[in-house]
């Protein structure tokens, strides 16, 4: 176990944080593949912990994350982001990387 010193007055974010990464890790479903491409939405607290944690404990080829603001997708680079785009950017990012062409319903 590791010992670290919060400041007095500091908020600990352990619940969430723990929480993320435990699914990201071990959670219900299909695990992250080594050499796959991970989409991340949303770059709050929980979003950019869930990028450190996928860069940290798994090896995607590429991580793709979406961010509403340069602030965040800043952050999301430093934590491991290969690419930060916006939300308008999703779809068509998602199709390059997955060289797959976009279907739309019959009417």
């Amino acid at each position: 176990a590791h010992e670290i010193t919060v400041p007095e007055g500091a908020t600990v974010i352990t619940a969430p944080m723990t929480a993320n990464v435990w699914k990201v890790i071990v959670g219900p479903g299909e695990k992250v593949l080594t050499g796959e491409t991970v989409v991340v939405i949303g770059a709050g607290t929980l979003g950019l912990l869930t990028v450190a944690a996928l860069r940290h404990f798994f090896l995607p080829a590429r991580i793709i994350h979406v961010a509403k603001h340069p602030v965040q997708r800043d952050l999301s680079r430093a934590l491991g982001a290969d690419a930060t785009i916006t939300e308008g950017e999703l779809v068509r990012t998602v199709r390059r990387a997955s060289s797959s062409k976009l279907a739309s319903a019959p009417s």
